[in-house]
């Protein structure tokens, strides 16, 4: 007891036998807190009998026995603390309790009572007093100091448990280092069970009908002790015993009434019949379990205690891997068998009835070995050779082999008895051998069995159902007890834990598939010790081996009470010990193994284990370049485990925010194998889960881009086998949840960024939980960004709540641009802005986003946006003049909320065009882009766009980046072209300039010439149209006699020579661009030679020899550059025809082509020159 500290008494604690006293305390170096109770030593045999009960039971309303201890004077018992007191305090200082209170309190009192009738134990003294309460509420059974298994005998068990401890100080129990010097020992030992307290005793036991209780008198105490919790009294409260005794067995039950002024005083219908019926003194008519279960006071919130079991799960359906493997055994003589030498394959293809005559056989003939006396014969190690060889080969012999076998427990109690009895080492391992794969060929039949019926029909049906009676619970106990007491001979020791392996296994097995424990199968709390010796480090690999495996197993049955017996604290850390120790590969994946199956069934097993080694040293085992596959995979689970079934647990919110155990995990996602990405994307799914602000350190590991690179990979069944493809629809379908998850956290962590921003609108100076706030969830803006622009996510999130917050938080930006809000130094308002900005630019990337959400995006993101583009920041001016530049020219193109769209660039955008327009590049080209898709959905807008000034100040600015930038000024001509395109006398007046440099004019002409020509041409097609229609009707008009259609042709005639020549005159000011046009007809640009052609040949069509200038100096001289260039290139080829054939020219062309040829020579230079001009 010295590494215990203890501090003050606790008085309502049960009293065992009148000789307790219970503190509180604690084990040094730790700040858990035990109950531990000092018991005299006079007391042994009810504190035995107490802890032989607590030590197995597994249950969360039983209270947990930790361990206990002997002193000189004490016994002294560790178990856990129940801070609510005991429930005979609660009714004393209450007085009565409520329906509501009652229900939930008597449904945990029904559940401890199930569990301990269906393990066969009778409680036999249900009394407030032994009733503890935790802290969260829950109603404990703490003092089994009187109760049984059905059919023992108490008083027998006593005096047993006495002689036992005997005072020798060699007993059972563990001796300890202190000895107490309060002389607590006093008394003779206590040999006689005490009697329960009679006011809650069933009136059988009081008439002294029965020697001992049972269920039915267990049930009585229920209703005894409900009755007591309504009505603040016992049910027949007297004032002496013999009153009480009288009352029990002759009076009728009082009607439940609570005296005072409680307003429910008057029970309801329900809780008086339940209470009735429970107190009825017949117990052949007393409620019993299926009744009291299905009983309308409990709501059907016992309906989970009914008995119905579904369909066994894929789990339940588990292959049964054998423990033993087939050992190839010594060959055995044929005619010294006493049985017919049937082999594997002849016994598979033998009828049921055959195999059973068989297995009777073999049952006499081990029977009659049994009793041979001193050393083995041959004959009889033959026939265990035989018997090995057989049952070994599972995969021909039927496994109903094994039913006769084990039907009566003859054979098995034999071969157990010879094991013990033999002294030759060889045949105690041969028969050891043989049980071991006379269980394993058991198993499949206890996996298949069914619930048995009462009827006799059904039990024909289902043969099956007589496993229930089959008594491995006691081949189990003589297992063990062989396991303990043969611990030091390794062969027969791991032979011995083998068989006990395979038998725990078809146990687990048959009581999973039937759904509830068997009374014959019931194993001894000693075997899991026995077990758990063999994984100790001084122990060998293939002991270890078999003790992993055994864990392995059986926790693959997860709903047996023998998995829940194997998944404790203590056992885990000798499973992690075994992995961390181990050499050999083998041992390791089945310790890693064994670990994860422990730790989904009791994921308080990964806390501890992490807490003792290290997280650290667990990662190790992911991220060590020697890991296997299979220990990662184990790893994995067990973390995930610890996390999914335990998602509110303060281990699993730290687990969550570790930085290395996230990198740890993510890191799997780089693993080939698709079971190691799916287990990761679990454990990050549950991650998400549980601390949605984790999601800012999981996308900066990269977590997207796994994402992606899953969400692209080929579909399930591409050229996979069978395995391969439920792998990868098993990984598929692990991802589809975790992006499911990314998903829906979106909405909340929306939310609370407008939360925290919401909460500092306006204000300069964040309070200290507002920069909390702000620090907290202001960084997770980034984390949209990626999700938003991520192509696995992009689709389900950018819907219109997301556009709503991403407007308001846009407008937040705004106020943080203009510093009207300020948020450092919680975090940048830069970087808050640069996020807003990246969300909404990857929107403009894929505008079919946008698409139904028109409305949103005119009303709440362009306004925003509108006021960013003013800011005094170059880069945010930019960056949001692209992005609504981008989102009006989409909504423009679909013709979607035009007027809303065109009343934000009259508001927004032409009152900054000037200043946006004399900006750096490239915020004049989004302009000039946005100019032009606006003036060309809404033709109107040209007129306010000429009433801003832009036109002339973009020639103005086209000249001046020309004698700067000349590709700058290039760049902008495409932009330019919308928005000029109505500006006639600008543009001719910036064609006809006077240019200083005629080279300068030249180029300045070249770069208008791509505004120029779309102009010109759109008004010569236009003007042509017109044309026509004059034509055609004017042509109607002669052919028409009817004097309405005379006239309707007239007007319509008239109107398109008017509108014809309004549009002359709108354009005339293009024909002083003639002169620009010749001089680029000489261009070296054939695009810009065919370009000017065109529109000279368009503007000649419109206005003829109305241009005064068109015969002039400067015209002429390009008309004759052209001439020349022609006739040169005449000259050249026709010479070089005549000399490859001559007389191919005529004489006239001959004498003219020497005539070129000598007035070229004197103009060659000249020539030269122009055609290089």
């Amino acid at each position: 007891m010295e590494n215990f500290v203890l501090y003050e008494d606790i008085t309502n604690s049960p009293n065992i036998a009148g000789c307790t006293t219970t503190h509180k305390g604690r084990r040094k170096g730790t700040i858990a807190f035990l109950a531990i109770s000092s018991v005299k030593k006079r007391a042994r045999a009810p504190v035995t009998n107490h802890v032989r009960f607590v030590s197995e039971l597994r249950h969360p309303l039983v209270v947990q026995f930790m361990e206990w201890y002997e002193t000189t004077n004490h016994l002294w018992l560790v178990f856990e603390l129940c801070s609510g007191g005991d429930l005979d305090t609660l009714l004393q200082l209450d007085g009565a309790l409520p329906e509501t209170a009652i229900r939930q309190f008597g449904m945990d009192l029904v559940r401890a009572l199930h569990y301990l009738h269906s393990s066969d134990i009778v409680y036999a003294d249900l009394c407030p007093s032994k009733v503890l309460i935790d802290n969260e509420g829950q109603m404990k059974l703490a003092d089994f100091s009187l109760a049984f298994k059905n059919g023992e005998l108490l008083s027998d068990l006593y005096c047993h448990f006495v002689d036992m401890g005997g005072g020798d100080e060699e007993s059972d129990l563990s001796a300890g280092a202190d000895g107490d010097a309060d002389g607590g020992g006093g008394g003779g030992q206590i040999r006689e069970p005490q009697m329960p307290q009679l006011d809650w005793l069933a009136p059988e036991m009081v008439r002294g009908d029965q020697p001992c209780a049972d269920y039915k008198s267990d049930l009585w105490s229920l209703g005894a002790l409900l009755y007591h919790m309504f009505t603040g009294r016992p049910p027949f409260a007297a004032a002496t015993a013999k009153d009480v005794a009288e009352g029990i067995v002759y009076k009728q039950l009082p009607p439940p009434r609570v005296k005072g002024a409680r307003l429910t005083g008057k029970p309801s219908n329900d809780f008086s019949d339940l209470v009735g019926r429970l107190l009825d003194k017949d117990p052949d008519t007393r409620l019993d379990w299926p009744e009291l279960i299905s009983h309308s006071f409990w709501q059907g919130k016992l309906a989970d205690l009914a008995g119905s079991y579904g369909d066994a799960s894929p789990r339940k359906s588990m292959a049964l891997n054998r423990i033993v493997g087939s050992i190839t055994d010594k060959k055995f003589d044929t005619k010294s068998l006493p049985v017919p030498p049937l082999s594997p394959d002849r016994l598979a293809g033998m009828s049921a009835a055959e195999v059973a005559r068989h297995a009777g056989v073999l049952a006499q003939a081990f029977a009659s070995s049994g009793s041979e006396r001193g050393p083995p014969s041959q004959k009889r190690i033959n026939l265990v050779s035989y018997a090995v060889s057989v049952f070994s080969a599972t995969a021909t012999t039927p496994a109903e082999l094994a039913r006769p076998l084990l039907a009566s427990g003859t054979v098995a109690n034999d071969l157990l008895k010879q094991i013990r009895e033999t002294t030759h080492a060889d045949l105690k391992l041969r028969l050891c051998r043989l049980l071991a794969h006379l269980f394993c060929l058991a198993a499949p039949l206890l996996a298949s069995a069914t619930p048995a019926s009462a009827t006799p029909s059904s039990k024909l049906q289902h043969p099956s159902a007589s496993c229930e009676t089959w008594p491995l619970g006691e081949s189990a106990t003589q297992l063990t007890e062989m396991l303990r007491e043969q611990f030091r001979n390794t062969k027969l020791k791991q032979a011995l834990l083998a068989a006990l392996g395979e038998l725990l296994v078809a146990i687990s097995a048959g009581e999973s598939a039937l759904g509830k424990q068997v009374a014959k199968w019931i194993v001894p709390a000693m075997t899991v010790n026995q077990v758990s010796r063999c994984l100790h480090s001084s122990e060998e690999v293939v002991t270890s081996h078999l003790a992993c495996k055994i864990i392995e197993k059986v926790c693959g049955y997860q709903d047996t009470q023998h998995a829940a017996r194997f998944s404790t604290q203590e056992l885990g850390q000798l499973v992690w010990s075994t992995l961390r120790l181990a050499t050999l590969d083998s041992l390791r994946i089945c310790a890693a193994v064994s670990l994860s199956r422990m730790c989904r069934i009791s994921p308080a097993i990964c806390q501890s284990v992490v807490d003792k080694a290290g997280l650290s040293s667990v990662l190790d085992c992911l991220n060590a370049p020697s890991s296997l596959t299979r220990v990662q995979q184990s790893v994995l689970s067990m973390l995930g485990a610890s996390l999914i079934c335990s998602p509110t647990a303060p281990f699993s919110k730290k687990l969550s925010q570790d930085r290395d155990f996230l990198h740890s995990v993510l890191k799997q996602l780089e693993s080939p194998n698709p079971l190691n990405r799916a287990k990761a994307f679990l454990i990050v799914d549950s991650v998400v889960r549980n601390s949605p602000d984790s999601l800012n350190v999981c996308c900066n590991l990269r977590l997207l881009v796994y994402v992606e690179r899953d969400s692209r990979r080929d579909t399930p069944g591409a050229g996979r086998g069978a395995a391969g493809v439920e792998l990868q629809a098993h990984l598929y379908h692990c991802l589809d949840l975790l992006v499911g998850t990314l998903c829906a956290c979106v909405p909340g962590v929306t939310d609370q960024i407008l939360a925290a921003l919401d909460a500092v609108a306006g204000r300069k100076h964040p309070s200290n939980a507002q920069a909390k706030q702000l620090r907290q969830w202001l960084p997770l803006t980034s984390v949209l960004a990626q999700l938003s622009g991520s192509p696995a996510l992009r689709s389900r999130i950018v819907q219109a709540p997301f556009l709503s917050f991403l407007g308001q938080l846009l407008s937040h930006c705004q106020a943080l641009d203009c510093h009207k809000t300020v948020v450092e130094p919680a975090v940048s308002h830069e970087e808050v802005i640069t996020t807003a900005l990246t969300i909404a630019e990857s929107l403009v990337l894929h505008p079919n986003l946008l698409v139904g959400c028109g409305e949103l995006v005119a009303k709440q993101l362009l306004p925003p946006l509108g006021g960013l583009i003013g800011s005094s920041v170059v880069e945010t001016r930019v960056v949001a003049m692209k992005i609504f530049a981008e989102m009006c020219c989409h909504l423009l193109a679909q013709d979607i909320e035009s007027e809303s769209v065109a009343a934000a660039i009259d508001d927004l955008i032409i009152p900054q065009s000037e200043s946006l327009l004399l900006e750096a590049e490239p915020a004049p080209c989004f302009l000039l882009k946005l100019l032009g898709s606006y003036c060309e959905a809404k033709p109107s807008a040209a007129g306010i766009v000429q009433l801003a000034g832009l036109p002339q100040l973009l020639l103005q600015l086209l000249a001046d980046r020309h004698q700067r930038d000349s590709k700058a000024a290039s760049a902008l001509l495409p932009d330019s072209v919308p928005a000029l395109g109505t500006c006639f006398t600008e543009l001719a007046s910036a064609a006809t300039a006077p240019a200083m440099d005629p080279a300068a004019a030249l180029e300045s002409a070249t770069h208008l010439q791509a505004v120029l020509d779309p102009v010109v041409s759109d008004v010569a097609r236009r003007a042509l149209q017109l044309r026509r229609t004059m034509n055609n009707n004017t042509a109607g008009n002669q052919g028409n006699t009817a004097n309405n259609a005379t006239v309707n042709s007239t007007l319509s005639s008239e109107s398109c020579a008017a509108e014809a020549e309004r549009l002359l005159v709108t354009v005339r000011p293009l024909a002083d661009l003639t002169g620009p046009l010749v001089r680029l007809l000489c261009h070296e640009d054939p695009e810009v030679d065919e370009q000017s052609l065109k529109a000279l040949s368009h503007l000649a069509s419109l206005f003829g020899g109305e241009h005064c200038d068109w015969l002039g100096p400067e015209c002429l001289d390009g008309f004759s550059r052209i001439v020349l260039r022609i006739l040169k290139r005449f000259a050249a080829t026709s010479a070089a025809a005549n000399q490859l054939a001559p007389g191919l020219l005529s004489a006239e062309s001959a004498s003219g082509l020497e005539l070129l040829r000598s007035a070229l020579m004197d103009t060659s230079s000249r020539a030269d020159n122009a055609a290089d001009a």
